[in-house]
């Protein structure tokens, strides 16, 4: 009896899972739907990565985090809390809650679909590509997706999101996600 040997990188090479795809394409149509116009599928491909970033930047990930790490974690009573609550309305300070997004079993799943599309962009440099891609849906600044991928700003980062996107996009219409 010989044992399976599974890859870490084995969940890319599967195969587009429709089902999962196509929920993710509804989604992402009932969010820009609200724009009052009709969605590209570039601007629906473009939306579900930045979303797959943001669900990303939400995992927390195992190991060490940097300085953080070197420090305990701090607990504090439901009193001394209150009290610093109070102090913080007596000095009328308000600060941002901290909140912790939790990622929902959904938006994981949407989160490996939608990071295995990235495959399908192709070229001569397509690690190049890939990176400027994801950098755009984290949100980078422009000068640092230049330096990073040596795409310049402007009009070539642009264009280059828009061949990058409609590489994805046709490989998605074949496969008939899109309705």
């Amino acid at each position: 009896m010989t044992a399976l040997k599974i890859e870490a990188s084995d969940w890319i090479r599967s195969p587009v899972n429709a089902g999962i795809a196509r929920k993710a394409v509804e989604a992402a149509r009932r969010a820009l739907v609200s724009e009052d116009r009709d969605a590209s599928p570039r601007e629906i491909v473009f939306w579900l990565l930045r979303e797959a970033a943001q669900t990303e930047r939400a995992m927390k990930g195992p190991g060490p985090r940097g300085h953080v790490s070197c420090m305990p974690e701090v607990y504090h009573t439901i009193r001394e809390n209150f009290a610093t609550e109070l102090a913080m309305v007596a000095d009328k300070i308000a600060y941002p809650p901290k909140v912790r997004v939790i990622v929902t079993a959904s938006a994981a799943s949407r989160y490996l679909e939608v990071t295995k599309w990235l495959r399908f962009v192709r070229g001569k440099t397509l690690e190049r590509g890939k990176n400027a891609l994801w950098m755009m849906a984290n949100n980078y600044p422009p000068f640092v997706i230049s330096r990073q991928t040596g795409y310049a700003e402007g009009a070539p980062q642009r264009g280059a999101k828009f061949r990058l996107l409609g590489q994805i996009v046709e490989r998605l219409e074949k496969e008939e996600i899109f309705d």
